[in-house]
């Protein structure tokens, strides 16, 4: 058997098989019933051409590197959203309306002024 094969193989057994059956002998049985099984995952997968691995390896390592990203991408959104709430709590506290203030807004809303008009929606 070519070492390019086993490393494939080792990893599906290892993500297959229970934790306690982690020995070599196991791995070694494995990796040769799958040699004589060609319906399994990793019997088609020992049983296909070089530049078929080579895709099927690609294409997983392609979709590890794609949940990487996405799972960062979360990461990041979700501590930036902290981030914004923390900011905004921040700025509540250290912006306080008196409740002078509030009653004079109170005379400058009474009367609609132009800038109070609804805009029209622009399609688009």
């Amino acid at each position: 058997m070519k070492l390019s094969l086993v490393f494939p193989a080792a990893a599906f057994c290892i993500a297959a098989a229970p934790a306690a059956a982690f020995d070599l002998e196991t791995v070694t049985t494995l990796l040769e019933q799958a040699e004589h099984d060609e319906m399994s995952p990793l019997g088609m997968f020992m049983a296909a051409d070089w530049v078929v691995k080579g895709v099927m390896l690609s294409l997983l390592f392609a979709s590890a590197l794609v949940w990487v990203i996405f799972v960062a991408r979360v990461m990041i959104l979700r501590w930036e959203r902290g981030v914004l709430r923390r900011r905004y709590r921040d700025l509540d506290k250290r912006v306080r309306v008196s409740p002078n203030a509030k009653a004079s807004w109170g005379r400058w809303c009474a009367q609609p002024s132009v800038s109070a008009q609804p805009r029209a929606r622009v399609p688009g």
